[in-house]
């Protein structure tokens, strides 16, 4: 079986200092595998974990290694071309869930919004939910 997810050397330092944050991670996740990155606070999980998506907050950057999701390198694509595979081949769900949801906003409008920016084929029946309450919307 194929690893969908394969890490191998990755590096990431601090830019300003030039430290290393997260150094020699190795990782491969296979086609319906489950990880869980087990840690005390700050060890660098949720660092690891951005950096599969290859994205690193500012401040850092990864100054080696490798990334690949189904073979594809992450680290070698612009801007664009990650975005675009972003959209189409991950997700990212955070530890803390006033991370990944806004409370001053209903449930279904955020999903339809996530699902629109995806261009996923339900979008406009989660739109309608979202709207009307209806769930004889259809997709």
């Amino acid at each position: 079986m194929a690893d969908v997810l394969t890490i191998t050397g990755l590096r990431i330092v601090n830019t300003r200092t030039g430290l290393p944050l997260i150094d020699g991670i190795d990782l491969s996740i296979g086609r319906g595998e489950r990880v869980g990155l087990v840690g005390e606070s700050g060890s660098g999980k949720t660092t690891i974990g951005l950096a599969g998506l290859g994205y690193v907050r500012g401040g850092m950057r990864i100054d080696s290694g490798e990334i690949a999701l189904n073979g594809q390198r992450l680290t070698v694509l612009d801007s664009r071309q990650l975005g675009a595979l972003r959209r189409s081949a991950m997700a990212y769900v955070p530890q803390s869930a006033a991370m990944a949801l806004n409370p001053a906003l209903r449930i279904g409008t955020q999903l339809a919004a996530s699902s629109r920016r995806r261009g996923d084929r339900y979008a406009a029946a989660f739109a309608c939910r979202a709207r009307t309450g209806s769930s004889s919307c259809n997709g």
